[in-house]
């Protein structure tokens, strides 16, 4: 009997392992068949990386210091960089499959939940390029793990510092997973658990990831709560023409329509006394954060991922355990295919595998609209991939222009930029281009931009986008450079003059000018 259960602890485990090496071959190839290029939010992360922080106006700054960590080490070749997400990626297939077993889950279980997590389209897009997004549903899985040993023994006061622990450096690289605990307040009040309101766990716990997160709330405090404004900024203007139907529609496409079962089932493993309050603590913390998203409403669907692993692992427990073998067996045999196929299908929509032309045809054959989230105009290709094309073209231009202009003059030129990501690219290609600092409004790129000015002595502007006759009016003498093309970028982007400005009208103080309407957003 001993020997029986440990060779299906093997299995378990080596089952397990066998996920988290697809998981990695996945995302390690995409790698190495490069892809279309550098994203437009990586190129921001560079940046934020040069300027080491305790936060950052659109984000905490967990994620930044392992990016300057990792370059400080490997580089900042963008594809080198995506190995972390690629890493992440792994680790939390392992974390996930693991609670499965830990929730009880068999070999069937932990199959049915790798599958799910392997072929959701939104756990593909996050661990293809570098975020925090990627580090964030680690941190998820890892606190569900923890929940479930913690609720188990409560008594266990070094159970609640670890997810304390876990809870407040989550909440450092991305503070949504306050979500998290705000589901677990929910579950201690509403279970007869909720006597453990009475002891010190989940005071100490909550302390715990108060400390840890106060850098970031002294950071907001000192700058003027940004990052308020940036999720305010966010609901009313970016995210402002998402509807609630939008919201649950793109969840289901995100987290793959399949998942539905899932969804389905782990309604059934709450309602199973079967398993113990502490097991099923998870969903209510999933449902918890639904409602807090379908609430709020404007929000996008990925925000959900990360409480969606609730569905993967008690879902997966619930459909093992169907009691009559065979209908268990085709139940499981004919959910697996169909998420093979199907998420097989799905892969080239959230990695960049397919040359662009080709991608074009098969998403026209697969019949998806390239709307985005933030009602842009779309290119030929979705916004996810429209971001990684026309970077280094941009930088080239840009630099063409600086080196135009007479050397004494070069000194006291900057670059105006529209958005972190144009801005963003000057920055990144500046090791291999001859270019100039670069000013922009957008998020960090303010704080960094108001520094700059107020210690520079700046004549020249090489801008980019707008008009002529925008610019004259602060700049008496502008001239067009030449118009930046891209085929398959945004089109916002394509088709974009680059002026070069000088003179500026001595009534205007460029400090005042420049800080008079930020861009938090």
């Amino acid at each position: 009997m001993e020997r029986t259960t440990t060779d299906n602890s093997t299995r378990l485990l080596n089952l397990i392992w066998i996920f988290v090496g697809l998981k990695l071959l996945m995302h390690l190839a995409a790698i190495w068949l490069e892809g279309y290029g550098v994203f437009r939010d990586e190129l921001y992360y560079f940046a934020c990386a040069d300027h080491l922080a305790t936060g950052y106006v659109d984000q905490p700054p967990l994620s930044i210091w392992i990016l300057s960590a990792f370059t400080a080490i490997f580089g900042d070749h963008w594809q080198v960089v995506r190995i972390i997400p690629a890493v992440f990626g792994g680790l939390t297939m392992l974390v996930l499959l693991k609670w499965v077993r830990l929730l009880g889950g068999s070999l069937l279980a932990i199959a049915v939940a790798g599958t799910a997590f392997m072929f959701a389209p939104i756990n593909i897009g996050f661990a293809s390029v570098f975020s925090m997004n990627s580090i964030d549903l680690f941190f998820w899985s890892v606190c569900f793990y923890q929940i479930t040993k913690t609720l188990r023994k409560p008594e266990n006061t070094w159970h609640w510092i670890t997810l304390g622990i876990f809870v407040g450096l989550g909440m450092m690289n991305k503070i949504s997973i306050s979500w998290f605990a705000i589901g677990l307040i929910v579950y201690l009040i509403t279970t007869p658990q909720r006597k453990l309101l009475l002891s010190q766990g989940p005071y100490v716990a909550g302390i715990i990831a108060l400390i840890i997160f106060i850098p970031f709330i002294i950071w907001n405090i000192s700058h003027d709560m940004a990052h308020i404004e940036f999720a305010k900024n966010a609901s009313r203007f970016k995210y402002a023409g998402i509807t609630r139907a939008d919201f649950l529609q793109g969840i289901i496409l995100l987290e793959n329509p399949l998942s539905l079962v899932l969804l389905i089932a782990s309604f059934f493993f709450f309602l199973n006394r079967k398993y113990s309050f502490p097991d099923r603590a998870a969903i209510i913390i999933f449902f918890t954060t639904f409602l807090i998203l379908i609430i709020k409403g404007q929000v996008k669907s990925e925000y959900l991922a990360g409480a969606y692993l609730a569905v993967f692992a008690t879902g997966s427990v619930q459909l093992a355990e169907i009691q009559k073998p065979i209908i268990r067996k085709a139940v499981i045999i004919s959910l697996l295919t169909a998420y093979f196929l199907f998420g097989s299908l799905m892969v080239p929509l959230a990695l960049p595998i397919l040359e662009e032309e080709h991608f074009i045809r098969y998403n026209k054959w697969l019949g998806i609209d390239n709307r985005n989230n933030e009602g842009k105009e779309e290119s030929e290709l979705p916004q996810f991939y429209a971001d990684m094309h026309g970077w280094e073209e941009l930088a080239k231009n840009v630099s063409d222009a600086w080196m135009s202009l007479p050397e004494t003059e070069r000194s006291h030129a900057v670059v105006w930029a529209n958005n972190y990501g144009e801005a963003g690219a000057i920055d990144y290609y500046r090791d291999k281009y001859p270019l100039p600092p670069v000013l922009s409004r957008h998020n960090n790129y303010y704080l960094w931009g108001q520094e700059y000015i107020k210690k520079s002595d700046i004549k020249t502007f090489i801008i980019l986008g707008g008009s002529e006759e925008t610019h004259k009016k602060s700049l008496r003498d502008v001239t067009l450079f030449t118009i930046h093309t891209c085929q398959y970028c945004m089109p916002y982007e394509n088709d974009m003059p680059v002026f070069i400005g000088s003179d500026p009208d001595p009534s205007l103080e460029l400090l005042e000018l420049f800080s008079s309407d930020r861009n938090y957003n």
